[in-house]
């Protein structure tokens, strides 16, 4: 199954056995103030697999529910108490990205219809904020 193939990809990455103790120790801290979601850096992912990263950031959505399945999995290895918390609460964990996203670090101007589908982080300041209100109503 294509599915259980990348979700095997993140655990791999996520492992603690691997020696990547960044990655350990936002693991868990994420668990001991009992985070729901953790950030993973763009260039530790890029440099540790650089095809899964590149896919993650062309193709996200068929990737980050896997990598949010092994994060789940991960999580359950390194502390069951929490894990078993989280399931009763019904609590989703989630992968988010930091760091250099290199051609897919845009700023506001330069999102076009290229990026749609894809990965992007957005430089910018918020300098206004309204709700977005429908414009057909049943």
């Amino acid at each position: 199954n294509d599915f259980q193939e990348k979700v095997r990809r993140f655990l791999n990455y996520l492992d603690p056995e691997r020696g990547n103790e960044v990655t350990e120790e936002k693991l868990r801290n994420m668990i001991a103030k009992e985070e729901s979601r953790v950030l993973i850096d763009i260039a530790d992912l890029r440099e540790s697999d650089a095809k899964l990263c590149q896919e993650i950031m062309s193709r996200p959505a068929d990737y980050l529910p896997a990598f949010d399945s092994a994060l789940e999995r991960t999580v359950g290895n390194i502390s069951p108490d929490y894990a078993k918390r989280a399931k009763e609460t019904k609590t989703r964990f989630s992968v988010g990205f930091e760091g250099d996203f290199g051609s897919h670090q845009v700023n506001p101007r330069s999102l076009n219809s290229s990026y749609v589908n894809k990965l992007v982080a957005i430089n910018g300041i918020v300098t206004k904020c309204s709700l977005a209100r429908p414009k057909i109503l049943k």
